[in-house]
């Protein structure tokens, strides 16, 4: 019964502990950004988990941390994803899978995800983070949003399926955050990379 008192102060120890590592995991690699605000991190050989920022991205980028700017930092990963395929940096038969509430279903389709609802033990994970996404989210919107479990979908995507959708992934981060892009449309290495 300890364990249940225990569980605030653990939570609480973890999501500091993430927080105060992000520079840390970034600079050792097992975070890898595409964009300021969007990047993955390897589950095996095949699968990258996709995220959309930490609350370190969050508080030390705040002042653009807009829906926009994020939907556009999004793109703007997703694009620059499909590009490190035809380096050759990841492999051509890569998955990519992650947790999305920000997004609806229409824009989840228009983006190439396959969508699904979350497991019983995805559930309890999400739960695990869910004041803090709260908290990322009222920041994003600058007021007091709430995350609807309705909301909360798992997306997943080959590499292949990337690729396909990597005009529009540039037409859209080129339209929602142009100062990512220099004149020559490369990623401005100011933007490109987060903390």
């Amino acid at each position: 019964m300890i364990w249940i008192a225990l569980l605030p102060v653990y939570l609480i120890a973890y999501r500091l502990l993430r927080y105060l590592t992000t520079p840390l995991f970034r600079r050792l690699g097992f975070y890898r950004y595409y964009s300021p605000m969007l990047f993955t991190v390897r589950f095996n050989q095949r699968l990258y988990e996709i995220h959309l920022g930490t609350p370190w991205d969050f508080f030390l980028k705040r002042n653009r941390a807009k829906p926009s700017r994020i939907l556009g930092f999004l793109a703007a990963g997703l694009h620059q994803l499909c590009l490190a395929i035809e380096r050759g940096e990841l492999k051509a038969d890569c998955e990519f899978r992650g947790m999305v509430h920000y997004l609806n279903r229409e824009s989840m389709s228009r983006f190439g995800f396959h969508l699904r609802r979350p497991n019983r033990l995805e559930y309890v994970l999400f739960s695990l983070g869910y004041l803090e996404l709260c908290l990322l989210t009222t920041i994003a919107h600058r007021k007091l949003t709430l995350i609807r479990l309705s909301d909360l979908w798992v997306i997943n995507f080959s590499a292949a399926e990337l690729m396909v959708h990597k005009d529009h992934y540039e037409q859209l981060s080129r339209k929602l955050v142009p100062d990512f892009y220099s004149d020559s449309g490369t990623p401005l290495p100011h933007l490109q990379k987060s903390a």
